[in-house]
């Protein structure tokens, strides 16, 4: 796991880094409560890039958030599956006041830091950049999270998002967790990222580079 660490940020550069406020389905969901103890959980969705965009919240009840963790999906998955694939190991978070986020991606992948990735959602031209800047706007919004308490976490494909995130959208979050992924090899980074984000420790080993983890990281979550 390697910790990417942003600036700190506001609700207001959420929107503003989105470039509109995020559109929300007008029919409202009731919570039920979750499989994990003290929490409930919800889906929603969003309008981004003019397509309907769906996520899982999984929160304290009663609602007493001091913290928003986003979540990220590897590829041909879902919330579902991953939370199912990691135990449910983030929805206890919500039990100490984390709002948990599972962001799902336009087709099961997502458009992430690699020029090789082959996406739904780059296929179609979907900036999951703005998605994601929209959603957690929105939720900064509706479950009032301190500004400076936004985290992000993801896992293979979904690591590689956090990737591009952190050279693309370094204030949307203070901080973050690539699992399971590791940075793209220089000339496999998308031409659009300012900048690459901070490399893992292991970066410099060439056979290791951009081929994925190790065995004995490919379980971790």
């Amino acid at each position: 796991m390697t910790e990417l660490l942003g600036r700190p940020n506001t609700c207001s550069h959420h929107a503003s880094l989105a470039g509109r406020r995020p559109a929300v389905a007008t029919r409202r969901v009731r919570a039920r409560a979750s499989s994990v103890a003290g929490v409930a959980e919800h889906p929603g969705t969003l309008i981004a890039g003019g397509v309907e965009r769906t996520f899982r919240v999984v929160h304290p009840a009663p609602i007493e958030a001091s913290a928003l963790l986003l979540v990220l999906h590897g590829s041909d998955s879902d919330a579902a599956r991953f939370r199912e694939l990691s135990g449910h190991t983030f929805d206890r978070l919500a039990t100490d006041a984390v709002v948990v986020a599972y962001a799902e991606a336009y087709g099961g992948t997502w458009n992430d830091a690699r020029l090789g990735t082959r996406s739904p959602a780059r296929e179609r031209g979907l900036d999951d950049v703005e998605f994601l800047s929209l959603l957690v706007a929105r939720l900064c919004e509706e479950y009032a999270v301190p500004a400076h308490r936004v985290f992000i976490a993801g896992f293979s494909n979904g690591g590689q998002m956090v990737i591009r995130l952190a050279a693309q959208a370094p204030v949307l979050f203070a901080g973050g967790a690539v699992i399971s992924s590791n940075h793209p090899a220089p000339e496999n980074v998308l031409p659009e990222m300012a900048r690459p984000g901070p490399a893992p420790a292991d970066a410099d080993d060439d056979d290791q580079r951009d081929r994925g983890p190790r065995s004995s990281r490919s379980t971790a979550v």
